[in-house]
């Protein structure tokens, strides 16, 4: 109820009194929204302290102080009601009455009828749904990183697989298996190139490798006929290239070294009647085989023209004639 007042001849006359009722029952279905938890509920207190909404009916009207549990520390309460009556909220904790943990007290008056209105609610409930809320972000955290380390584990897996593979591969290449089956490029990418360029390699140092052995299977033969070569070439010389002659007349030595496996030097000695000591020494033009071949021609019409009473200068006159018949590389002997 407030007080009317109007103005006559400048006097403030009182007018009237206009008032305004509302029912408890309401008012309960205003506090009765309040939702804090299972155990939670709201209050609404008269400036006397009496409870005007209530959650239990059969309190309404009732002091406060006069409804508590006779646990509660009843001066305390005063203490808190005469703080809310004066206008100054109260936020307090303490023991729930009722179950277990902390209770919070929040007492503020309403701002025109100066009526405390207060909730009265458990710590733990309030706070159940963030926790069920932090308990459904864990387990779809959690999920959401298997699901990313399945992710991880399986796309690693492809591309450490073929490398692994291709690892062993090289190896088993490297101790010179060169047909050793390389992993399948199953993808375009950089690793799908990296294993087409290692098959590419294999097959060229298959290719490298066969021409290679072929090539030393051909050296080889033609050292081999080479060396034969060289034997025959040394059995056309007196004592087999390497020769050591002591006569009471004269002493000889001589030995054959060629420059490759043969050449074209030449040496022969021959002792005729009567006590002719005759000696050749000479040098093929060229080196190798091609001189070792004319060497051999050389050395083979010595032996046939040096039979008989001829002189040296005949028999030298005859070799050259003999040794310029069909030459056509113009190879000579000095």
């Amino acid at each position: 109820a407030v007080p009317m007042y109007r103005e006559v001849d400048g006097q403030r006359l009182f007018y009237g009194v206009v008032t305004a009722d509302i029912s408890l029952r309401t008012l309960q279905g205003y506090i009765d929204r309040i939702r804090l938890g299972e155990s939670g509920f709201g209050f609404l207190l008269s400036r006397k302290g009496r409870l005007l909404a209530a959650r239990n009916p059969d309190n309404l009207m009732l002091p406060l102080l006069q409804v508590l549990p006779a646990t509660e520390d009843l001066a305390l309460w005063a203490s808190w009601l005469d703080s809310a009556m004066a206008g100054d909220p109260v936020s307090a904790k303490l023991p729930c009455y009722q179950g277990t943990g902390n209770c919070l007290l929040k007492l503020e008056p309403l701002a025109t009828t100066r009526w405390p209105v207060g909730v009265y609610y458990s710590e733990y409930e309030v706070l159940a749904p963030l926790r069920e809320y932090l308990r459904s972000v864990l387990v779809s955290g959690g999920l959401t990183l298997a699901l990313l380390l399945a992710a991880v584990w399986w796309v690693s897996g492809r591309i450490t697989r073929p490398l692994r593979q291709l690892a062993a591969a090289s190896a088993e290449i490297a101790t010179g298996n060169f047909h050793t089956p390389l992993p399948e490029p199953e993808t375009r990418d950089e690793l799908g190139r990296l294993v087409r360029s290692f098959s590419l390699m294999q097959e060229n140092l298959q290719h490298y490798v066969t021409e290679l052995q072929a090539e030393t299977a051909r050296r080889n033969r033609l050292e081999g006929e080479l060396n034969a070569a060289a034997e025959i070439q040394r059995a056309m010389l007196p004592q087999g290239g390497s020769a050591e002659v002591r006569d009471p007349g004269f002493t000889l030595w001589a030995r054959l070294q060629p420059a490759r496996t043969v050449g074209g030097d030449l040496y022969g000695y021959a002792v005729d009647e009567p006590g002719r000591l005759l000696l050749a020494v000479g040098d093929v033009s060229d080196k190798g085989i091609a001189a070792a071949l004319f060497m051999a021609r050389a050395m083979t019409l010595l032996q046939q023209l040096r039979a008989g009473d001829r002189d040296p200068a005949d028999i030298l006159a005859l070799l050259n004639d003999a040794l310029a018949e069909g030459n056509e590389a113009c190879m000579f002997v000095t």
